[in-house]
Formats: C-alpha cells, structure tokens, sequence
C-alpha cells in the first residue's frame, strides 16, 4: 500500500481527535462518588492564568449537534438517498486509509467515536514573549467510563506517534520517566522539551513547562505547590466566579475565559513602547475580563457573552459616553412598520456623534488623513455632517432586508430615531440639494399622504438605484427607493414583523433592558433559493467529471428544508460597566461553528504538516536539490563536482551538506566531465521503507527495493 496518503489521513484522523475534544460540550453528570469529586482543570492551574477553555461533555454536545436543523437535514432519508452514489463513493475511497489507521492504532473507528466520553480542557498560563522562553500551556482529557481502554492503548498510540515524528525527520524524541510512581512523557526537539504529560485516574494531564506539570501533580494530592498560596487557582479567582455566573448553566456545552488584565501584564514583557502601542491600537485596557459559555438543549443552545469594562480610568471619556450610550434599551418600534416576511431586523441604540468619535479613535493617525476630506465633502455639500447631522441622529437604530413574493431585489430599509425630526428633515433636504448642485443626481420632494417623501435619482448608470426617505414617527427612515419606502409606509398592522408569532417568542426571551437586538429568519431566502437547487444540480450532473451523480428526483420538497429551522435571534445589555450578550439558534450556535472551525483548520494543519516532510518527498526534493546544485556547479567549472567540492561552492543547503537528512544517506557515486550521479539509501529502513533512490545527469529518479542497489537500470519513480 502506498504510504504515503495513509498517513496523512492518519495524522489528520489523530488531529481530528484532538479537534473534537475542542469542540464545545455539556457539563458531564457524574454518577459515581469518586468522579464528581475529581477537580477539574481549573482547580489545579494558578489564579494567574491569560485563559481557560472547557468541553465539559463532549457525547452530550456531538448527541446536541445532531439535533440542530443542519445535522437534520443532512441526514434526512431523502438528502440521503439524493447524494446516496457520493456518499457510497467516499466511504470507498477512504476505506484504504481508515483501514491502514485502524491497523495501527489498534482501535476501529467506530470504538474512536466512543474514546470521547469526557471533559477537555485547556488553559494559556502565561505568554513570556521573551526569545528561547516557550509559553506555558496545560490542558486536561477525561475520557470518562473509556479511561481504562484509551490508558491500555495509550503506549501502542505513543509508539504510532513517534514513528510518524521520526520520519518527519523534525529532530523529534519521546521519553518516559517515572516520578513519584507516576509515569510522565516529555516530548522534545534537540535540546528543547516542549511538552510533557501523564496519564492519572483516567485523565491526561499535559503542560509545555515541566513545573506546569508538577504544580498540577501536586494540587491533584491535595497539596500545594511550594510558595503558593491554597487559594491562589483560578476557580478560586474572584473574576473566574463571577465569569462563571453570568455565561454558566445546565448542559454547558462550552465556556471560554479571557482575563484580559493577566494578558496585559504578560506583553508587557515586550517593553512599555510595545505595550503603549498594541493599548493604543486595540485599547485591551479597556477591558477587564472577556467570557463565553454556550448551553444547549435538543438541539436548540443558548451562547452567552460576558465582558467586564476596566472603568478604573477616570480620563476615558470616550468610554464612559460609550457604556452611558450603549446602556439604552431599545423599544423596537420600526417592527411596526415591516412586513412579516422580513428575514433581517437589526435594532440598536447608536448616536452618530458617538460612531463617528469612536471610528475615528479606531482609525489612530488615518483618521487625521480622513479629516481634511470630510471637511471638503462638507463643504461642497453645503452641510456640516459633525455639526449639524450627527448630534439629530441620536437613538434607535433600525436596519431590515424583507424579501416579498414575486420581486427580484428585497427591500432594504433603515430608520433612525431622531430628537428633532423638523430640524433633521431640513438638513438631510439640504443635503440632497447640495448633492444635486453638484451634478450628481435630482432631488425630488413627493407629497404622499400624511408622508413627504424626498427621492434622490443619481445620474448615469447607478439610476437603477434611487433613495428615498422621509422623516415620521419622530425617525428618519431610508429606503433603497421610493416604491419600497412606500410599501414600508403603507404596511397594515395585521401584517407587519411585530404581528408574527416567532417574532413576539424572540422578543420575549431577548435579555432584560437589551441596547441591542437582532432577528434573523433564514426561511424566506431559503424558500426562495432552495427551489433553483435542483435546476443546478442538473447542470452539475451533465458536466461534472466526478464518477458520481446526485438523485436530484429524491431531494426534499421546499417545505421538508423549511420545517428544520427556526428563527435566530440576538441581544445585548450594558449597566454602565458590564456588558452581557446572548445568541438563540438551533443551527449549533457559536460553539458549534468554532468546533467546526478548529476540526477543519486543525485537520488542513496536519496534513500540510504531513505534506511538507513525507517519507518519499525528503529524498526525491534532497535529489533535485543536489541536481541543481550540480548544474550550477557545472556552468562555473565546466565539469561536475564531488559532494565536497559543491559544499564548499555554497551550492547545498547547510541541512544537506553533512550527506544526511530525512533518514537517507546520500552519496555521489560519479562526478565528471561527462555526467555525475548520486544514490540515496534508508539509514533506517524500519521507519521509512526498503526503497533506495538513483539520479544522474539525465535528472531521472530511478528506485530499488533493498537489498537491491538503485542504478540506471531501476525502475523509474513516478511519484508516491
């Protein structure tokens, strides 16, 4: 079997391990005495820790996951059967490469799935950002009723794991010792131990620093660490607590938390010029500690967000007008006025003076370059943005996309509270003749009813778009044109967003005193979308080159597909100083797109990983690095040279120059005017193969099977 793609599926199916325990889950109810007593990781790291995540369950969050509407649908019999050839043609595919895993590792993929029946955890300690000083790490595994098969397969998997290490030729070791009757691996390159772990009580314990380790070792016994104090952990932090309070509850699915401060004190490692920089760039200083935690239940979760401002600064007076803006909440009233087929409805407090102040921080010098045009838009215009818009669009900001039956474009509107609306009507009505001065479009002012509608038609071929406004209800609202404005204007009570009866339950459930809130129905332009599928899955079948085709005759009618999502909803709160957020979904919410973020990116990291040191790839590039250095070496001396001579010219990498690397040996068997040729043989065949390798000036790759000796006559290597 070729080796070579079999392990990069190994090592993307262990990286896959690893991803899934990162994904978030619910908190484990132990049933035995023994686990609930067992601490978790953040009782056994220092108060001092940058940040802490936790999977408290991660069977109860996979059994989540294929609850929410995507996993639905995916597996729905009708998807099912639809993509029945495709689905049947990668399980084939795959079939080599799982079967060459599971030979391996001892464990078929289907016990894997069920190796996964605890917590993950994992912390950031501290970041010396000080060069040759590693950062500190740990993290913790509970396998949970599966710790007594995972701790007897544990060395068979080692013994995988540094094979793959040593024929990545990347200088890598793995040791064992035993301390204190408790047996700890270190994993190291050259000089460097990067990483060591053990396995206790059905837990794996790991740390990047030795002393990481021993701290968590000690804890474990009840003690504690030598020149700590008892209390001094991070589940005894009073920050920790009051993080936990505000994102925790039943079925935790995931909880993540940032101290922000500890962060802080760590880059300040850079130097005070480095420190002022990143503060003044990002502001981190304005924040104390920043958390996340996700609940779920059938399917449905619940992902809360918690950040604590560090108001300790009496001078940032862009931040309390921020928390004292941000702390309105909002009434929701623009509902009224959409119909019920919106499917995006934002609505949050803003106050444009306060954006503008707050963008223009952001921008740091860029915002001085900025300043100077705003001042000449202004001036052409005839309006003074800063002083005479800004300070009358102060309030409820609203923005919402409605698709409605048989248009093409939805309607797209927005609507801003205002304190004067006569005052605000009369400079956005400068505004639009200011522009229409220029050259730039017609203003056009249509009595409408109770409503005065100004209209603004560009000139040249953006007339397709064509604005229009009009100030009621004491808020400026804005449409894409003056037949949506109108619609919007026109719309009967019994039909609007605020009638609908999801809308109402994402209403009542959003967070006391919300700022901010945001309602998004996937439904309509699902509903509008889905029916064009089948018409390019057809175009796919016809010219498509893959040996599969989609059933496109057994994909699920349009109300199937609709009948799995609900509609998702957002909201915030400020109280002057802690700001709290929630997100409601049944799609996996954060914690699920994260989880599938890491597995994806962790999965693409080892097999790029994999790629770029293969068993077969370091001998085949290490030769035609030497057949390049021999034609250089020949346009100089007119003849080719011995594997000292192109050394001393500078011609091979230093990594190559000693005739060792990748496990081969390499040795110039000719060198000549006429030609030149190299042999690479396995140092240790056990780990990389029985295959010898054979160049010439010809620059053809020929192999061998030892004890053969690779020469011209070998068969030619046409790739692993």
């Amino acid at each position: 079997m070729n080796t070579f793609p079999a392990r990069i599926i190994l090592l993307v199916l262990l990286a896959g391990l690893l991803a899934v325990c990162s994904i978030p889950a619910p908190v484990a109810k132990a049933d035995d005495e023994e686990t609930k007593k067992k601490p978790t990781l953040d009782a056994l790291i220092p108060e001092k820790t940058i940040a802490y995540m936790t999977v408290p369950d991660v069977p109860h969050f996979i059994n989540e996951i294929k609850q929410t509407a995507f996993a639905k649908l995916i597996f729905d019999p009708e998807v099912q059967e639809a993509f029945k050839e495709g689905i049947a043609y990668l399980k084939h595919y795959i079939k080599p490469y799982t079967t060459e895993f599971e030979d391996k590792a001892e464990i078929s993929i289907t016990d894997l799935k069920t190796i996964l029946a605890g917590e993950f955890s994992f912390a950031v300690i501290d970041l010396p950002l000080e060069r040759g000083k590693a950062p500190g790490f740990a993290a913790s595994i509970d396998f949970g009723s599966m710790a007594a098969n995972v701790e007897k397969l544990l060395p068979k998997w080692l013994d995988v794991i540094e094979e793959q290490l040593q024929i990545t030729d990347q200088d890598l070791k793995l040791e064992k010792k035993t301390v204190e009757e408790t047996t700890v691996y270190s994993l190291s390159a050259g000089e460097t131990t990067f990483l060591h772990f053990t396995f206790i009580d059905g837990t794996l314990y790991a740390a990047t620093k030795e002393t990481t380790l021993a701290g968590i070792l000690t804890r474990l016994k009840g003690e504690t660490p030598a020149g700590e104090e008892e209390t001094r952990t991070l589940a005894a932090s009073r920050k920790y607590r009051a993080a936990v309070r505000n994102v925790a509850g039943e079925s935790q699915t995931m909880f993540f938390y940032l101290d922000v401060t500890t962060l802080l004190e760590n880059l300040a490692a850079l130097g005070p010029d480095v420190l002022e920089g990143i503060i003044s760039e990002v502001r981190l200083d304005r924040y104390d500690i920043i958390c996340f935690g996700s609940v779920s239940t059938g399917g449905r979760s619940v992902d809360r967000f918690f950040i604590r401002h560090n108001t300790s600064n009496e001078s940032d007076e862009l931040l309390k007008r921020m928390l004292k803006g941000f702390a309105r909440p909002v009434k929701l009233t623009f509902a009224n006025f959409l119909p019920k087929s919106t499917c995006v409805y934002v609505a949050r407090n803003v106050s444009a003076s306060l954006m503008y102040d707050t963008l223009m921080e952001g921008l740091g010098p860029m915002g001085s370059m900025i300043t100077p045009m705003i001042d000449n838009i202004e001036e052409m215009v005839g309006v003074k943005f800063r002083e005479e818009l800004f300070p009358l669009l102060d309030g409820e900001l609203s923005l919402a996309i409605a698709l409605r039956p048989l248009e093409v474009i939805p309607d797209m509107v927005m609507a801003w509270q205002t304190p004067k609306p006569a005052e605000l009507e009369a400079v956005v009505g400068r505004m639009l003749d200011g522009l229409a001065g220029l050259g730039y479009g017609r203003h056009d002012i249509t009595p409408w009813g109770e409503f005065k509608i100004h209209s603004f038609v560009p000139q040249g071929p953006i007339a397709l778009f064509s604005p229009a406004c009009t100030v009621s209800g004491g808020q400026l609202i804005v449409a894409a044109s003056a037949q949506a404005l109108k619609r919007i204007l026109s719309q009967k009570e019994e039909n609007t967003l605020a009638s609908n009866p999801d809308f109402k339950k994402a209403v009542a459930k959003k967070l006391e005193n919300a700022s901010a809130f945001t309602y998004i129905d996937l439904r309509p332009p699902i509903a509008y979308g889905y029916p064009w599928l089948p018409r390019l899955l057809k175009w796919a079948n016809r010219n498509s080159m893959l040996p599969f085709r989609v059933k496109v005759s057994a994909l699920p009618a349009t109300e199937t597909v609709l009948s799995y999502f609900e509609p998702i909803s957002y909201s915030e709160a400020y109280d002057g100083a802690d700001y709290r957020g929630e997100f409601r979904s049944n799609i996996g919410g954060v914690a699920g797109i994260m989880g599938a973020f890491v597995g994806v990116v962790a999965g693409s990291a080892y097999a790029l990983f994999s790629m770029s040191a293969p068993p077969l790839e370091t001998p085949i590039m290490s030769l035609q690095a030497i057949g390049q250095a021999q034609r250089l070496f020949h346009l100089r001396h007119r003849r080719y040279g011995k594997w000292e001579e192109i050394v001393e010219e500078g011609y091979l990498d230093p990594s190559l120059a000693s005739g060792t690397r990748g496990k081969f040996k390499y040795t110039i068997i000719r060198a000549d005017e006429d030609g030149w040729a190299v042999r690479a043989v396995p140092i240790q065949p056990e780990r990389v193969g029985n295959w010898n390798y054979y160049m010439d000036d010809s620059c053809a790759i020929r192999r061998a099977k030892l004890p053969v000796t690779a020469d011209e006559d070998s068969d030619l290597y046409e790739g692993p």
